[in-house]
């Protein structure tokens, strides 16, 4: 059966990622291309920690630049980590709707 949101099923939208990163103790960086529906954007995504007494990681990301200029994101944000305690601060602005972000704050703990 078909449960694609394009073919009428159930709206679950068929998805594809494939990906590779590369992590060392003080950066991380990531690439994908990720299809939904079969249509295809690339992602691209980078994370430095900075130095100090805690864990401060500083977050990049942009996706869907590939297709056309009104459908990019922009992604940013600052994690900290200190013992088992984790607060993070994203924000996302998508340029399909010019002016707009999101903001997501979070509070964690690691076992």
């Amino acid at each position: 059966p078909d449960v694609s949101e394009s073919g009428g099923g159930t709206g679950v939208p068929m998805q594809l990622l494939l990906g590779l990163g590369y992590e060392d103790a003080n950066y991380a960086v990531e690439a994908d291309w990720e299809i939904v529906d079969g249509s295809g954007r690339a992602r691209v995504g980078g994370e430095y920690k900075v130095g100090g007494r805690y864990d401060v990681r500083l977050r990049l990301g942009a996706s869907g630049m590939n297709n056309d200029e009104s459908s990019g994101q922009i992604d940013g944000g600052v994690g900290l980590q200190i013992g088992a305690i984790v607060l993070d601060y994203a924000y996302h602005d998508s340029s399909e709707i010019s002016g707009t972000g999101s903001q997501r704050l979070s509070l964690g703990y690691r076992f």
